[in-house]
């Protein structure tokens, strides 16, 4: 109590306050802090994240804590009643159960939030690289199933050596040919291209994302490269009945006693897979020579009769040419010997005497 020289009283009142306030609401971890692929998981690689907190009171103190240790303190402005906590120092990698309480401005501590669901999780460890991609068997459509030519534009590929939850990137030449997610307790993973890749040669490599988001180095490139290859090589020359297998006066006229004929095709790709035809059946095939464009093909054995013979040329990557032109004349198959003439006859001009 005071009174001034005019006599008048004043008074100060001291309000005393020892309620506690409510504890806050549990913290949030903020979305742009939670680096995995789902922003709702509370893993991360970010060893400084900040955390949201509402509930609290204006000009309240908060305490962050982890696993029950002081993690760091905010002080909330007047007027407002949420505020955001970075803590000033990294958290080393491990999983973490994040409270918070807050002191009001009289000094009354809360009871401790509830903890935030699911645990914060700090990881900043970068996965091993994955294996190298594989072309799937499936996919490989050329005669050879490794050599990764293929006329397969949305082809499979198998990768392994993975995290469970893991996101694998998949690339061509360093463009981004489409991502898969590894379902949980696998390793391994399939990836198929959604769109058609265009005709050309490719180095396949892979990435994978933990789900903290910490991306591995690129796998080796897959080995050979891939090769997408849609176009049809051209149709092949004729057939051409090899002279020594032309065993009539001319051999010209594909008349022959050979039932297993030998044929030169030319007009062919390397490497190229060569089949041979007899009316529609087939009777011979060979691969061509790497750099040859053309081959010698032998016959399976023909009954006698006239045939039509015709190619068909397919390429390393499985696609297959028209068939060619006929071979002209048709080929003659006769190992049938005629029979005896008649004896012959003295004609009576040459027969000099009585």
């Amino acid at each position: 109590e005071c009174i001034d020289l005019s006599g008048n009283q004043t008074f100060t009142i001291k309000v005393l306050d020892i309620t506690p306030p409510f504890a806050p609401i549990e913290p949030d971890l903020q979305y742009t802090s939670d680096t995995g692929p789902f922003n709702t998981d509370n893993i991360t690689n970010d060893n400084t994240p900040t955390f949201d907190i509402s509930g609290v009171e204006s000009n309240s103190t908060v305490t962050f804590y982890r696993n029950g240790v002081v993690l760091g303190t905010l002080l909330i402005p007047a007027g407002q009643s949420t505020g955001t906590f970075t803590p000033s120092t990294p958290m080393s990698d491990g999983t973490y159960i994040i409270t918070a309480m807050q002191t009001d401005a009289a000094g009354n501590p809360s009871a401790v939030s509830a903890a935030m669901a699911p645990n914060l999780v700090i990881d900043t460890a970068i996965p091993t690289q994955p294996n190298m991609p594989d072309l799937r068997l499936t996919s490989d459509s050329g005669p050879n199933n490794t050599d990764n030519i293929t006329n397969d534009n949305t082809p499979i590929f198998d990768i392994t050596g993975l995290e469970s939850n893991s996101t694998v990137t998949v690339y061509g030449n360093g463009e981004v040919l489409g991502t898969m997610v590894i379902p949980a307790g696998q390793s391994t993973g399939s990836f198929t291209r959604a769109t058609p890749m265009t005709d050309g040669t490719y180095a396949i490599t892979a990435t994978q994302a933990d789900v903290a988001g910490n991306v591995s180095y690129a796998s080796q490139s897959m080995a050979p490269n891939l090769v997408i290859d849609k176009v049809a090589p051209a149709a092949s020359n004729a057939p051409d009945l090899q002279s020594t297998s032309d065993s009539g006066p001319s051999n010209m006229d594909n008349i022959t006693n050979d039932d297993t004929p030998t044929f030169d095709i030319s007009g062919l790709e390397s490497r190229a897979t060569v089949t041979l035809y007899a009316n529609g059946t087939v009777i011979g095939s060979t691969v061509v020579p790497a750099g040859d464009n053309l081959v010698i093909v032998t016959s399976s054995v023909l009954s006698d009769g006239p045939y039509v013979i015709r190619a068909r040329q397919r390429d390393e990557a499985g696609n297959e040419s028209d068939l060619s032109a006929a071979m002209a004349p048709d080929l003659v198959i006769d190992k049938t010997a005629p029979a005896a003439s008649n004896t012959p006859d003295l004609q009576y001009t040459s027969d000099s005497g009585l």
